[in-house]
């Protein structure tokens, strides 16, 4: 039997191209491994060019259509796009009271067209009624300056009208820049203690009907099978990026997008970053090394043993011991790394490394913030940054790093995690939405390493594989011979 595929239902308007509405939204929860459930709110009369018709269904029939549903397949995540006038707003709502699936609201005010598709009415409603219950709210442009009741929305702006937005009561906003003109389209997010840049280069196609549609329907298919915000987002984001990247140049107007599965091409990958004009060095690449070891280990006797092994990349990880002499601990190791022409990086203490001359850092997510990358650059330094989700890559490529560690893989006994091991196949779909050198870390020893290798991984970082084994030259050994 397959898996039991979560349900997400879609409470929108029917687009006749099939470009937009409920046909896009099926379309892509069905690409994202969701069953997809429709309440009709409208029937449209469209085709790429023009809206010519849209009738509006009463709110009656829409709350037919939920207690339906509800009875028999309730939702694990909901998306509402074209909703039209209040009462159909009101319908919604009573249900949505009763439930604790997240919703995300595309407010779909009028077509790419210029045609109004929502009663004036209806917009009060959406603000003091709808809105409390959204889990996120997914405005244009256009549509945010509605809601927030201001003009001329840029960088500078955005962020004041998605804190105005907030005061209406959704859990988060997510403000599409896909109107912004510029070489990149940026959306900001904030749930109002966070906030986050999400950003691609421009997708040079005309046919872009339907992006919001999509963009919200696959926040909430991914919502439906894992409740983690910022992995919903930048997959989400990275779906729409391919799905531009496939548009299809059907009808004499602006075409559908090509909706296909899960990204795996790192062009789709949003860059996510905490400010509109994120800048970060570039640090250099990093060479084929002739063994895909990468111990990690936690004195510079260790390095120097190691070093004597032949291995060419070590890691200096003292996590452990803070009454060591971390300054003399990594000047001994940058010394060995040196006259063995060898690759030693430090893990964390950036100053240090930096300092003595090392060949590169290794940084955490937390420690970004506190490292001086520009200097780290500057210095000819390699950086390797941790990793262990679609959201945290999507970080790490904003910071150009040499190399981006996914993990943990495996079940580890050396590192307390508060997240369960990746799994082989998890590891291999995040491995192919990164573009540089890939560090597989957790639970690795040389028997497993060739299935990880396989699976895209450059170089396998270990530490209990080395630091336990009774016979260092043999298990070295096993390994070149992996």
């Amino acid at each position: 039997m397959d898996e039991r595929w979560p349900i997400a239902w879609t409470i929108a308007g029917s687009d006749s191209g099939g470009g937009a509405g409920i046909q896009a939204d099926l379309k892509t929860f069905n690409a994202l491994q969701v069953h997809g459930c429709t309440i009709l709110t409208a029937i449209t009369a469209q085709n790429t060019g023009n809206v010519d018709r849209s009738d509006i269904l009463s709110g009656d029939l829409v709350e037919a259509q939920i207690r339906c549903l509800a009875k028999d397949l309730p939702p694990d995540a909901i998306k509402i796009g074209m909703v039209g006038i209040m009462g159909n707003i009101l319908a919604i709502v009573r249900y949505l009271k009763n439930s604790d699936a997240p919703v995300v609201c595309d407010p779909v005010m009028g077509a790419s067209t210029g045609r109004g598709l929502m009663d004036p009415s209806a917009v009060e409603a959406l603000r003091n009624k709808l809105m409390p219950q959204l889990w996120m709210i997914t405005p244009n442009i256009k549509e945010a300056e509605i809601l927030a009741r201001m003009t001329n929305l840029g960088p500078e702006t955005i962020p004041e009208a998605a804190k105005r937005i907030l005061s209406y009561g959704p859990a988060s906003v997510l403000i599409k820049g896909g109107h912004v003109e510029g070489e990149w389209a940026r959306d900001y997010f904030t749930d109002g203690e966070n906030e986050l840049w999400l950003s691609s280069p421009r997708a040079n196609t005309g046919n872009d009907h339907g992006t919001g549609c999509i963009l919200s329907s696959a926040i909430a298919a991914c919502l439906a099978r894992n409740p983690d915000a910022g992995e919903a987002l930048v997959t989400a984001k990275a779906f729409v990026n391919q799905a531009l990247r496939h548009s299809l140049d059907l009808g004499q107007g602006a075409g559908p997008l090509g909706i296909r599965p899960f990204p795996e091409d790192p062009r789709d990958l949003p860059l996510l970053t905490t400010r509109y004009d994120h800048c970060s060095p570039q640090f250099p690449t990093m060479e084929a090394a002739e063994c895909d070891l990468y111990p990690v280990v936690d004195s510079a006797e260790w390095v120097e043993r190691l070093l004597a092994e032949g291995v060419q990349m070590i890691q200096l990880r003292m996590k452990n011991r803070a009454d060591a002499d971390h300054d003399a601990e990594v000047l001994a190791a940058v010394s060995a790394g040196r006259s063995c022409n060898a690759r030693v990086f430090i893990n964390d203490d950036w100053e240090l490394a930096l300092k003595h001359g090392a060949y590169g850092v290794h940084l955490g997510q937390d420690d970004l913030a506190h490292a001086d990358l520009k200097a780290l650059a500057a210095a000819g330094m390699r950086l390797g940054l941790s990793t262990h989700s679609l959201y945290e890559i999507a970080r790490a490529r904003s910071f150009n790093p040499s190399y981006i560690a996914i993990g943990t893989v495996h079940q580890t006994s050396s590192k307390t995690m508060d997240y369960e091991p990746l799994g082989i196949d998890r590891f291999r779909m995040l491995r192919t939405l990164v573009d540089i050198p890939v560090v597989a870390i957790g639970g690795i020893t040389a028997e497993n390493a060739p299935e990880l290798r396989a699976s895209g991984a450059d170089y396998c970082a270990v530490i209990s594989d080395i630091r336990e084994t009774p016979d260092l030259s043999a298990r070295v050994q096993a390994w070149r011979k992996a």
